[in-house]
């Protein structure tokens, strides 16, 4: 019987550890590493191949990612309150001499024993199923939190990658203005040397070109910058070419609709509802301490001795069972004051889902704002540019026959030149805006990645 129960016992401890094991690697393997070469791809680097890079190499997903291990591992520990224990103690002495008196042994030279322990707990007030069930919980909202930070990291990997993408724009707007500015600056010397203007209008074309030009040195400053950050997160080089990613789109639900999606899809949510589910069995927990404990104990004790007593017989084995009873009378209101401590953190973690709750919607409303306004901009940004645009090449054509000033230029290449920058900015934010928006709704990964 008791090698039955040893066995049982140890195929019990294999399959728990596969489990856990098999858990474990499921939190690792869940990030699936893309081919070598999709990183050198023709056109560039995706937004997608940047953020399985940064799920890979960003510091703070991969410790959000330990932290889930070791929870796996929490929980194995609360499951193995409930199963039996086989515990082994061995011992042996060894003497110079024996020491005999009347012809019975008083102190042998050799002595050797083992004691072979199973322990299985029958009773403990829900002590055990409720540290299970708080573990199981804490392990699932943990899990949302992996998934929190996951879309947290590619939200981050958006908003530098566009970052780059932006700073790259706005290096081509200031060198459109910079070939402007020198094509006026040679107009305007041409129409000095016949004496059609004064030298003071070649002196200010001269000013405004050497201004684009320092506006362009700084901008390529703005996009090593940008690209720097994007490589700390990805992990991938600096200097890599980007892909310039389709234009997102966004979902097509009202705003009830998607914020009732978000509530039930949106990991900080999610989380803290888990949270407050372990904080509930918490109490439980720890009113269990009221109650008494029940446990079974199988044992089997063997000794030996060398010589052998005159009082030893042929099977000197000791095997019993034992049933342990333990009530706790008095502890000076310990257990009451975890109780109490326990049911403060239970109606927190209420408190801090209906804030998350709250947070969530507001996040949606404000996403969706920013989505519809930027698109009106985007729209209105664009016919700017090509009434910028064409007044500039009017104005500049005047000037080339001395029906336009210096000044005239001068303000329709200002007014290009926002005008560009605006569009280029709107533009790369209403994207940004789109991915978001399916962030505050939780749905950034699957946006992202597909999945």
């Amino acid at each position: 019987m008791l090698r039955r129960a040893r066995a049982l016992v140890i195929g019990i401890v294999l399959v728990i550890g596969a489990v856990g094991a098999a858990e474990a690697a499921a939190v690792h393997a869940e990030e699936p590493a893309a081919p070598a070469d999709s990183i050198t791809a023709p056109g560039g680097v995706t937004l997608e191949q940047a953020a399985r890079a940064a799920l890979r190499h960003y510091q703070p997903f991969l410790i959000s990612r330990e932290t889930v291990t070791q929870l796996v591992q929490q929980r194995r520990q609360a499951l193995s309150a409930l199963l039996p224990t086989l515990t082994l103690n061995a011992d042996t002495t060894q003497r110079r001499d024996s020491l005999l008196k009347g012809g019975n042994v008083i102190r042998a030279k050799e002595n050797w024993g083992y004691n072979l322990t199973l322990s299985q707990p029958l009773f403990a007030g829900g002590k055990g199923v409720s540290g299970l069930r708080s573990a199981t919980a804490q392990l699932e909202a943990g899990k949302q939190s992996l998934n929190q930070s996951r879309e947290e990291v590619l939200l981050t990997v958006a908003q530098a990658y566009y970052g780059v993408l932006k700073a790259h724009k706005q290096v081509e707007v200031f060198d459109a203005e910079r070939k402007r500015l020198e094509e006026h600056r040679r107009s305007a010397e041409a129409q000095v040397k016949v004496g059609q203007v004064t030298k003071t209008v070649l002196l200010r074309a001269q000013a405004e070109y050497a201004g684009a030009a320092a506006g362009l040195i700084r901008a390529e400053a703005d996009e090593a910058t940008a690209r720097d950050q994007l490589a700390q997160i990805t992990g991938l080089p600096a200097d890599m070419a980007l892909s310039v990613p389709p234009v997102p789109a966004p979902p097509s639900m009202e705003s009830d609709a998607l914020i009732a999606d978000a509530e039930t899809a949106r990991p900080e949510l999610l989380r803290s509802r888990f949270s407050e589910r372990a904080a509930q069995q918490n109490v439980r927990l720890a009113a269990s301490g009221l109650f008494p404990t029940l446990s079974l104990n199988l044992a089997y004790d063997k000794s030996a001795q060398n010589p052998e007593s005159n009082f030893a017989v042929e099977d000197d084995a000791d095997k019993f069972a034992q049933l342990q009873l333990s009530f706790p009378l008095f502890e000076g209101g310990l257990q009451i004051a975890k109780i109490q401590e326990a049911r403060a953190r239970w109606r927190s973690a209420v408190l801090d889902t209906q804030l998350v709750k709250e947070t969530v919607d507001t996040e949606v409303r404000n996403a969706l704002r920013d989505v519809k306004a930027l698109a009106g901009s985007v729209e209105q940004f664009t016919a700017q540019v090509a009434f910028a645009k064409e007044n500039y090449e009017l104005t500049e054509r005047q000037f080339a026959v001395g029906l336009a000033t210096n000044i005239d230029v001068m303000d329709a290449n200002s007014t290009l030149l926002s005008a560009e920058q605006e569009l280029a900015a709107a533009t790369f934010d209403h994207d940004l805006a789109v991915l978001r928006l399916y962030k505050s709704l939780g749905r950034l990964t699957a946006q992202l990645l597909g999945r």
